[in-house]
């Protein structure tokens, strides 16, 4: 892998398979491709790992937008080098990423198994870039499966095509889904009409299945088959015989009877034609009159089925009513019932297709589909009480459901619920005056929930208590609930808001105190806090165990004698153009704390602090050894002088960067200060007229002095313990050359080594503050003793704990009692028995001068 140390950027980082940490942060910057490069060593507890031959090196990730990274990396020098890719930095933020070792290894036996071997997280912090390339998509990145994927593309082409036809084939069902709700009266009307027909044909055919049975049946079989037959058979009734002969003919001589007889019957008719007298009417009747003898009188020919005498059919006119007028049917079948259903069960489509549980019977479907529609609530009039229909709404709501009130409406509720599913609430404009007792809507131990609540206004009590979700989201609420807490979070994994405004209260993040305790993001987009002195709350916002919180926007003002913000425990924290103003507090409290906070960064920020009752004790205060604090682009206006920044903790890093006050001055109390392009006077753009550290009211001058360092030679495990110390001196002109270190090595032998970094001395005067940032590695984990030396040695030597991996260590001194030449001075004390070797990378040294007004150079 070719990289040119030049222009590139590598980033060299140890991971090593025992230690379970994270590694230290890579920085690296949205949009880059292809110019950064990730280095890995690879130990194993404290010696070097040999990576296997034939293994493979992945780079894996997760972005935030949960899209992943599955990256194939190069094993070059028994190193994995990791070019980062333009998906990893495509978002902002922080990344855990990890490497992934695979190897497939002969079981013995014919078989093989794979291997895999996973190094602890280490973190990616991805700068946002100045300008949004929104032509650039984040997507799953995983070129290590490309080549498998590749022999897969017929699949996945008719898979492809298989989606294409399913969504074409959605979209028909919707369009006929549609087309049968509307038709859907229609066939139920024709259903029952369909069913009355159905009963005047089933009355029909049992008429003439009636009339069938009577129906005498005729048999033509022999004399043999004849006597055969069953007596059952031959007792019949309904059984006719005729006897022929062995051919199925019937005798000659009993046809010449037959013959005989009918002609005989045909004579007597003749002559009967003659005797008989006329009887009855002639003509031809469906329905007739007889006498005793059976013989017709007279007949009728009835047009109505009344006159038949049936009672139990539907007449004309009523079929034609329960059937409606065919002519207005909504199918191109208007005569024929039969044919505009089958139309119409052509448009319905295949209903085992429906994705409801009913899948037989439409009306069942559409009832189905419709009893998950969400309930509509509406308020006839403001000031109606409607707690118990909004109380049965949210406690049945299915999971999925939105539920939307009236707009413009006034909700007066007193009774809290517990909610249990995931449910859209649109206020959709409305007012929810809460006036019971406790948080009215409580989703306490709604696991895997991700609810929404949007568009309207809360008033009165505490609105909302989020404990063990999964997920919330709030968007354009007011929350009016003057002195109240009205959200309250514990142990939610993600929340955000966006449009929200408070007027008059606040609201808390608690740690739980079963299940999860964490809450690990809450995400604040144009959150708006307003107060003003009939607030009581303090803090106005409390947050407590928190993994990661963005403020983007976020407003406080109109804040007295309140404690506006208090974070406890929590870690990357980001304000984003934050706004602050007329806040005030009293003498003995801070505007801000952070308690056991780390990774802190205010950026672009406005503090409008002016006020003649501002009495704060400071505007930040830093309690129980918190992290870095990192300030950028931040504007006070007529700051009154009191107490800016303070920590307990000295080895806290205070940066401020691009920070302009445009009267009064700014105090920092402890803690390790680096200031970039300071502007405390409008008047006097590279004067510092006030800036303070520790109480002192004097200028701060941070200057890096640029050193050529010399450092001693190296000891090998050759030299024995007659060594007295660190002599010789070591050409390192280019010491501080990217990619470039020193190394200095210690015979296990308990003897202590000392020396010193005197290359190019400095000067510092009385009442100085030194600082040197020195970025080291040690074979194993080690401690070392550094101070400055020179005219005179500083305080005791700081122990520093040295770790098997690149890191910048602060060594801070005491204030200069003697002026005088100074560098810094090293003292390694080897344990017994274990060789030491300790890698020196760079070196800054900077004085924090006492000396009066001075130029700060503009960075």
């Amino acid at each position: 892998m070719a990289i040119n140390y030049e222009s590139d950027i590598v980033y060299n980082i140890d991971v090593d398979f025992h230690s379970l940490k994270h590694l230290d942060v890579v920085y690296t910057k949205q949009y880059d491709e292809n110019s950064r490069y990730i280095v890995a060593n690879v130990w194993k507890d404290s010696e070097i790992y040999t990576i296997p031959d034939g293994a493979i090196a992945i780079f894996a990730c997760t972005k935030r937008d949960n899209n992943g990274i599955f990256n194939q990396c190069i094993i070059e020098n028994n190193q994995i080098i990791y070019p980062i890719s333009l998906q990893t930095t495509i978002l902002d933020g922080n990344l855990d990423a990890e490497f992934r070792l695979y190897k497939t290894i002969d079981n013995g036996d014919g078989t093989t198994m794979q291997k895999l071997l996973s190094t602890p997280k280490f973190k990616i912090r991805v700068d946002k870039s100045a300008l949004d390339d929104n032509t650039v998509i984040s997507t799953n990145e995983f070129n290590a499966l490309t080549d498998a994927m590749n022999s897969v593309g017929d699949l996945i082409f008719d898979m492809n095509d298989a989606i294409s036809r399913t969504e074409t084939a959605i979209t028909n069902a919707e369009i006929a889904t549609e087309n049968a709700i509307n038709a859907t009266n229609i066939i139920n009307q024709t259903n029952i009409n369909v069913q009355n027909a159905e009963d005047i044909r089933i009355q029909t055919e049992n008429q003439r299945i009636a009339s069938e049975e009577l129906r005498p049946d005729y048999f033509y079989v022999t004399q043999a088959e004849y006597d055969a037959l069953p007596q059952t058979d031959k007792d019949n009734p309904k059984n006719i015989y005729e006897i022929t002969d062995n051919d199925g003919v019937l005798p000659t001589e009993l046809q010449n009877l037959i013959d005989n007889a009918v002609a005989a019957t045909d004579a007597a008719n003749q002559a009967a034609d003659g005797v008989l007298s006329d009887f009855g009417t002639v003509g031809t009747y469906t329905k007739v009159t007889t006498d005793i003898k059976g013989r017709v009188q007279s007949g009728t020919t009835p047009t109505a089925i009344a006159d038949l005498g049936i009672t139990n059919v539907y007449t004309k006119t009523e079929v034609d009513t329960k059937t409606g007028d065919l002519a207005t049917l909504n199918t191109t079948n208007k005569e024929n019932i039969v044919n505009a259903i089958n139309e119409h069960d052509t448009e319905i489509g295949d209903l085992s297709a429906l994705t409801t549980i009913e899948k037989t019977n439409l009306v069942g479907s559409v009832n189905e589909v419709n009893s998950q529609l969400a309930e509509i609530i509406h308020v006839e009039k403001e000031g109606d009480t409607d707690d118990e229909k909004i109380f049965n709404a949210i406690t049945k709501a299915i999971n999925g459901q939105e539920i939307i009130f009236s707009g413009g409406k006034i909700y007066e509720v007193t009774t809290p619920i517990l909610v249990t599913k995931q449910i859209v609430l649109n206020l959709n404009g409305a007012t929810i005056n809460y006036t019971g007792t406790g948080y009215w809507l409580n989703y306490s131990d709604a696991i895997r929930l991700n609810s929404v609540i949007k568009n309207g206004k809360f008033t009165g009590n505490d609105v909302l208590s989020l404990e063990n979700c999964a997920g919330f989201h709030i968007e354009n609420i007011i929350f009016a609930n003057t002195n109240k807490y009205a959200l309250k979070y514990k142990g939610v994994l993600w929340v955000s808001m966006k449009n929200v405004f408070f007027q008059k209260c606040g609201f808390r993040a608690e740690k739980r105190d079963t299940g999860i305790n964490e809450n690990n993001i809450l995400i604040f987009d144009k959150v708006e806090i307003q107060g003003d002195n009939t607030v009581t709350l303090s803090p106005v916002v409390y947050m407590e165990i928190v993994k990661q919180v963005e403020f983007r926007s976020f407003s406080i003002e109109n804040f007295y004698n309140n404690e506006v913000l208090r974070m406890k425990d929590c870690e990357q924290i980001y304000f984003n153009s934050p706004w602050f103003e007329r806040v005030i507090t009293s003498s003995d409290s801070s505007i801000i704390t952070f308690d056991n906070c780390f990774n802190i960064k205010i950026e672009n920020a406005h503090l409008s602090l002016a006020d003649t009752l501002q009495n704060h004790k400071y505007f930040i205060n830093m309690i129980n050894k918190c992290g870095t604090l990192h300030m950028k682009s931040i504007f006070m206006a007529n700051y009154s002088g009191k107490g800016f920044i303070c920590t307990d903790y000295d080895n806290t890093v205070i940066k401020l960067e691009d920070f302009k006050v445009t009267s009064g001055s700014a105090t920092v109390h402890g803690g390790i200060p680096i200031l970039e392009n300071i502007n405390i006077n409008s008047n006097a753009i590279t004067t510092m007229s006030s800036v303070a550290k520790n109480g002192l009211s004097t200028d701060i001058n941070p200057i890096w002095l640029t050193q050529s360092p010399t450092i001693n030679r190296d000891f090998d495990s050759s030299e024995t313990n007659t060594d007295t110390g660190l002599s010789g001196v070591v050409d390192t002109s280019t010491f501080l050359t990217a990619m470039q270190s020193y190394r200095i090595d210690v015979l296990g032998n308990g003897v202590t080594k000392q020396g010193s970094l005197n290359g190019t001395s400095f000067t510092a005067n009385i009442g100085d503050t030194l600082l040197c940032f020195i970025k080291l590695k040690s074979n194993v984990q080690s401690n070392i003793k550094m101070r400055f030396t020179g005219s005179a040695g500083l305080g005791n030597p700081q122990i520093m704990h040295i770790n098997k991996k690149w890191c910048e260590y602060i060594h801070y001194s005491s204030v200069v009692a003697s002026a005088g030449t100074y560098y810094p001075y090293f003292i390694i004390e080897p344990i017994i028995g274990q060789d030491v070797s300790i890698w020196i990378d760079s070196v800054k040294v900077y004085v924090l001068t006492n000396s009066g007004s001075q130029t700060i150079p503009l960075v």
